[in-house]
């Protein structure tokens, strides 16, 4: 699929770049929408956004362009199609496909964003909202936002798991041997 320019908001003037933060919009918005409604709100401290609260990060919010969407029967802004809004687990097949380009369009974004940090990978603070969050965890769990390295941190907002039963059945596998060492 092809999809829309991220909208990045750089850092603020006179301040170096020395973090990116990543940031995944939930169905039914945009990149930029998302970037607004989130810049809109303020601190306590000062009443300042989050770029002037951190004036050296790089914001970069990739946008999911617009595919069908079963629920909603038309298209809209969705990182991948759902059959039921009110169970998200109904009909999964319909998820496969916008969540494999998601995540490849997620590991573009992080390792050129890792590029432009020199390499340091933990400089990068990745997440999302709702379907953008799901789409991030799957990111994370398949390793596609973690070629380059580990990041700094991960923030989910709304979240969600897409294939739970199955990343259970997955996790468990290798449960007894990662704790294996650890009961020790």
């Amino acid at each position: 699929m092809s999809y829309p320019n991220p909208y990045i908001i750089e850092p603020q003037p006179g301040h170096s770049h020395t973090h990116t933060i990543i940031l995944l919009h939930g169905r039914g918005s945009t990149a930029k929408e998302f970037a607004t409604h989130l810049f809109a709100l303020s601190t306590s401290e000062g009443f300042k956004n989050l770029p002037d609260s951190f004036p050296s990060f790089r914001w970069v919010f990739p946008d999911a362009g617009e595919r069908w969407c079963t629920s909603l029967k038309e298209k809209a802004s969705a990182w991948c199609d759902t059959f039921s809004l009110e169970n998200l687990s109904e009909r999964q097949d319909l998820q496969v496909s916008g969540l494999r380009d998601g995540i490849l369009l997620v590991r573009d974004v992080v390792e050129k964003e890792i590029e432009r940090l020199e390499g340091n990978s933990r400089k990068i603070i990745f997440g999302g909202f709702s379907q953008g969050s799901a789409t991030a965890l799957w990111s994370l769990f398949t390793g596609a936002a973690l070629t380059k390295g580990s990041l700094g941190a991960f923030v989910g907002l709304g979240a969600w798991m897409p294939f739970t039963r199955e990343a259970s059945d997955i996790y468990s596998l290798y449960l007894p041997v990662y704790n294996k060492g650890a009961l020790s």
